[in-house]
This record gives C-alpha cells, structure tokens and sequence, in this order.
C-alpha cells in the first residue's frame, strides 16, 4: 500500500511539473473564449464594487443604458441591475488567487482541481477493483482526456469536475461498502458544490440515483445521498430566486426557457434527442475530422454498463463500474 501511494503521488508530482511548464508557455492576460472574458469582468467587479451587479461604466452618457452590449447570452438587463449570464461563483472564488497573484492566480483553482481529480481518479479505480495501473490511469486523465485542455482555462469545468469525481469516490469507497451512511450524505453534498459551478451536476444526480437504485441500495441510503445534494442546492435555489428571479439562476433558466414547451412529454423527448444529435454529429465548425468520429468514444463507455451481466462472479465489482460509468 505504501509503494502505491508513493507512486501516485509520484505521478501526481510528474504531472503538476509538466502542467506548471504549459502554464508558463501560455500567453498573459489573455482568454481562450469570451465566456473566460465574461467570467473576468465578473470578478473585477465584485473586486471593485463588492457584488455581481455589473457597473456600467458609460452611466453618466447613457443612464438609460441604451447602449449597453447586453445579450441574452453574456449581459442580462434585469430590474435590479446588469448581470452576467454565466454564474457568479466561480468569479467569486477566484477573487482571492487574483488579488494574491495577478493573472496568474486566475488559473491556480483549475490548477488544483486538476491535480485532485487525477488523485482520486486513482483511488476510485483501486476502491472500484478495476485493474491497478499503478497510477497509469492519472497520465491518461491528464494526457489522454480534455482536462489537458480545461486545465488552463479561466473556467469553471475542472473545480466541477473535481467536486463530482469525489463525490464518486465517497459512493464507491470501501467505507460506503461498510454500510457508513454517513459517507453516501457526504457524497451528495459533494455533488451539491458541484452543482453550484455547473448545472450539469442534475443529470449526475439522476444518473447517480438510477444506479443505485439497479445496484440495489436501499432507499435509506439513496435518500441520504440525495439529502446531501440537497443541502447545498436548496439554498442556492432560494438565494437565485430572490436575486435573479428564478430558481436556476440567469444560466440555468436561459436553457430551461429554451427547453420549455407545450408538446407533451414525447415532444420534449424528441426534441432533446434532436439536440443530442446536432452536439454530436453537427457542432464541429472547421472541424478536420469526420462528424461520425465522434461516436466512437461513446462506444466503450456505453458497452461498460452492460459489461458484467453475464458474469454474476464479478457482479458486485462490475455494477460499480456502471456506478462509476454512469
């Protein structure tokens, strides 16, 4: 056990030079998109001014805020005041690598998360029984995966993806095998904080519950896991209703108005079938590569949740790795 944990931190140290060396390469005070420039005058607003309400700097020429570039993509003119359309949290948790470093401690929190999801990718893979790679699998998250690229962006997809990964860590671990209730709460609230950078942490609650729930948890403990999602969510629902008038915040509820029909149920299904096949097959402007391309990853991740059904030896180790997979 000791040799292991050497290794892995090892890699980890491996890794952390490598992405240190990248990092310096990249150039200053630039974005890689808008949304990173968006997220940026966030932060510099809650620096100068204390809160997310955007200042318009050109009040005093145009009060009537006439011409302010305002979208319903980036800017959102609302009855008390000019927001971003992105959430302000992870502005917010930025602020202090900021003002310590400058532009470079934009990029310390994806730095870090980073490094913790290869960490507990590593101890999932032990707690989960699939085949020890002796820290292998954190150069394939590192190199082999788009975290190589959204580690060194002014975003909030690693400090999410680090939440969600430990939350995984908590369902899989050998204490939540141990029948520790506690550990499967934990677990929630984890997801819960990761819900709070993206909204994407919805669909891993439902994807996390439906497999419990074929692994055979009890409905005591998938409770507990949703409890603890819970927690963290229903404040943030409470505190995005009164500040911008809908639960799912300015982010959340552009996508939910988009969703939003009259059709029925097959309706909406359809439609999201239709959305799935334009992001797969369609969203690759000046793309090199073939669209079908894109399927091809899916395939063994999709394959792995029905992998152990015909070896019933292995059962409880394979529907982990579904846990895991879904």
């Amino acid at each position: 056990m000791r040799t292991y944990r050497r290794i892995t931190l090892v890699f980890l140290f491996l890794v952390a030079l490598v992405y240190l060396f990248i990092s310096f390469a990249l150039p200053d005070e630039s974005f890689w998109i808008t949304d990173a420039g968006n997220k940026f005058i966030v932060m510099r607003n809650m620096e100068l001014f204390g809160n997310d309400n955007i200042v318009y700097p050109a009040f005093e020429i145009d009060p009537e805020k006439n011409y302010l570039p305002d979208s319903t993509y980036h800017l959102n003119k609302t009855p008390d005041g000019v927001f971003s359309i992105f959430p302000s949290y992870f502005p917010a948790i930025s602020l202090p690598f900021y003002m310590l470093f400058g532009y470079g401690g934009l990029y310390l929190l994806p730095f870090i998360s980073a490094l913790l999801i290869f960490f507990y990718m590593d101890r999932i893979a032990r707690h989960a029984g699939l085949p020890n790679w002796q820290g292998g699998i954190i150069l394939v998250a590192a190199f082999c995966s788009p975290l190589l690229f959204y580690s060194f962006t002014f975003w909030e997809m690693t400090p999410a993806i680090a939440l969600s990964t430990i939350s995984v860590y908590y369902l899989v671990s050998k204490h939540a095998k141990g029948k520790m209730p506690v550990y499967y709460f934990i677990a929630g609230v984890f997801l819960g904080l990761s819900t709070v950078l993206r909204e994407e942490g919805y669909f891993l609650l439902a994807a996390f519950v439906l497999a419990m729930l074929h692994t055979r948890h009890s409905k005591i403990i998938t409770g507990l896991y949703a409890g603890g999602f819970m927690t963290i969510v229903l404040p943030l629902w409470i505190f995005q209703y009164i500040r911008y008038g809908h639960i799912l915040g300015l982010h959340g509820a552009g996508y939910h108005s988009h969703n939003a029909g009259s059709e029925g149920i097959l309706g909406i299904v359809l439609r999201q079938l239709e959305g799935y096949w334009f992001y797969m097959f369609k969203f690759n402007s000046w793309s090199i590569q073939d669209n079908w391309l894109y399927l091809l990853p899916a395939i063994p991740f999709v394959a792995a949740v029905f992998l152990g059904s015909r070896y019933g030896e292995y059962e409880e180790r394979l529907n982990r790795v579904r846990l895991l997979t879904l």
